[in-house]
């Protein structure tokens, strides 16, 4: 019986932790109706893993799923009698069972739905005035020794460094939204809605392309998600500025469900940045770019034949060979894009990948 129930909350456990990677990748995509249909899935199935075993604590589940659950709650705020029953659940356990930081922001995330005055200081809201500021904080004078009790740093402390993320993450993303605004020829109020978020947060059928570098230095690269009524690119769905650490992708071809990315153009673009980031100037880059990669082909130093582009289809044909595409696929899924008399360039990196690494090996 010990290793049925053992088994169980190992089952529980594993379910709790895909659940919170689906719900973050559903608020990085930036879809609200998918955001919102995932919510919904989660928060029944929680429900269920409830009845089974009350709340899934530290004991349970693991100190990681157990932190999960909370997530997964925070995000049911469509239900607040549930909200409710979370966190009257996780104030029975036993202190060392479940994070009191957690119980901290569920009892103000539901506080603030009700319309009540929170009592620790955890949720924020943008003011067009006063910037990112706090919602109104109950008895601000005790609110230390509150956060306190809950193993929480002083609000003074937490303040400083959520105000410190406000300015970094909103002068990054205006100085991005400023250039893609000129870039694309677009008024403010549609850059504006371009989502951006950093490689380290992309969704997790995107992450295979950003593991496949082993490059630290790619997490910072910024990717924007282009409406496609705002695209200029006609169907080349991804273009790269390596110089500002930006990758501009399509949003229907980035959210697609059926095959996304399949000939791997965000890393394409990925290999772009890292390219850059490999020389000492952005002048020995740009130099590059007006050399030919090879110089027995006709088309002398034109797109695509020069080192930067040699570079970057070299990596994003080698991945997708490592993901199980034949020297054909890519071929044909090429000829989506190029002409033929791009081709030339092409069959040199192919067959260097698929002919003379195979006999060499």
């Amino acid at each position: 019986m010990e290793k049925e129930n053992a088994r169980q909350l190992a089952i529980i456990t594993s379910e709790i932790q895909q659940m919170a990677r689906e719900d973050q990748d559903a608020r990085i995509a930036g879809d609200a109706s998918v955001t919102i249909a995932v919510d919904q899935k989660n928060k029944e199935r929680l429900q269920i893993i409830i009845k089974q075993i009350g709340w899934p604590s530290k004991l349970k589940v693991g100190e990681d799923a157990a932190h999960a659950a909370w997530i997964l709650v925070q995000h049911a705020d469509e239900d607040l009698s549930f909200q409710r029953l979370c966190l009257d659940l996780m104030r029975a356990e036993k202190k060392d069972e479940v994070a009191q930081e957690d119980i901290a922001y569920l009892d103000d995330r539901i506080r603030v739905s009700e319309g009540q005055l929170q009592l620790y200081g955890t949720q924020w809201k943008v003011d067009k005035e006063k910037g990112y500021i706090p919602e109104t904080i109950d008895d601000p004078e005790n609110l230390d020794q509150r956060r306190a009790d809950m193993g929480m740093e002083p609000f003074a402390e937490y303040s400083e460094a959520v105000q410190k993320w406000y300015e970094k993450l909103s002068s990054e993303q205006g100085g991005i939204k400023q250039y893609l605004q000129k870039h694309l020829g677009i008024e403010q109020k549609n850059a504006e809605r371009i989502k951006l978020l950093k490689t380290k947060d992309l969704p997790k059928n995107y992450q295979a392309q950003r593991g496949f570098f082993h490059d630290e230095r790619l997490d910072g690269v910024t990717l924007a998600v282009i409406p496609d009524d705002l695209w200029v690119k006609g169907s080349q769905p991804s273009e790269s500025s390596a110089e500002k650490e930006l990758i501009l992708i399509k949003q229907s071809y980035f959210e697609a469900q059926e095959n996304p990315d399949e000939i791997a153009w965000l890393l394409h673009e990925l290999a772009h940045c890292q390219n850059f980031l490999d020389f000492a100037s952005p002048e020995e880059y740009q130099a590059n770019m007006q050399k030919s990669a090879f110089g027995d082909l006709k088309i002398g130093n034109r797109y695509p034949n020069n080192p930067v582009e040699k570079f970057a289809f070299t990596k994003q044909f080698q991945y997708l060979k490592e993901q199980g595409k034949s020297r054909e696929n890519i071929a044909v899924m090429l000829s989506g894009y190029y002409n033929e008399e791009d081709f030339p360039f092409f069959n040199k990196l192919l067959d260097d990948i698929f002919f003379f690494s195979t006999r060499a090996s």
